[in-house]
C-alpha cells in the first residue's frame, strides 16, 4: 500500500509522481507472478479505505 499512497511514495523515479508512477511496482509484480505461475493463482488485496500517509 505505501507504494500506491501519495503520502508515503515520494520517490521521483519510475515508481513514484502520478498514480500511474506509483501503481507500475505492484502491477510489474502481479505480471511476474501470473508469468511464472498462471494469473488463476495470483490475487491482489487492495485496502481503499486505509487513508494512511494519503493527502
Amino acid at each position: 500500500m505505501q507504494f500506491m499512497a501519495s503520502g508515503s511514495n515520494r520517490r521521483s523515479d519510475a515508481y513514484g509522481g502520478d498514480v500511474t508512477g506509483r501503481v507500475r511496482f505492484a502491477k510489474e509484480v502481479i505480471e511476474a507472478m501470473a508469468s511464472a505461475i498462471g494469473a488463476g493463482r495470483v490475487g491482489f488485496r487492495l485496502c481503499p479505505g486505509n487513508p494512511y500517509n494519503e493527502h
